[in-house]
């Protein structure tokens, strides 16, 4: 089971958070997602799934800076765009 609450509302029935699976956290005026609390049982899955996506996102935004990677040392003056590509699938 899940449910949403507020912080007011978990401030004040904090039991409650043991009886769902997730309990999502929700601003009450804009209900806008604050955040998500998770019970103890379910924490090591989490932060495994959580740490797999933040470690792809940290490599594509690394290919994507890859592509400038010599610029500032001047290593890719002289060479094309085309080159520097070509380069970039060999890594």
């Amino acid at each position: 089971m899940t449910t949403k609450m507020s912080i007011r509302d978990l401030s004040r029935n904090s039991d409650k958070l043991l009886e769902y699976d997730y309990v999502e956290i929700v601003n009450n005026r804009s209900k806008e997602a604050r955040g998500i609390f998770v019970p103890a049982r379910y924490v090591e899955e989490v932060k495994s799934l959580l740490d797999q996506k933040l470690k792809r996102e940290r490599e594509e935004k690394l290919r994507g800076l890859r592509k400038f990677e010599g610029m500032l040392d001047g290593l890719t003056a002289d060479r094309k765009a085309g080159e520097i590509k070509a380069n970039e699938h060999d890594s």
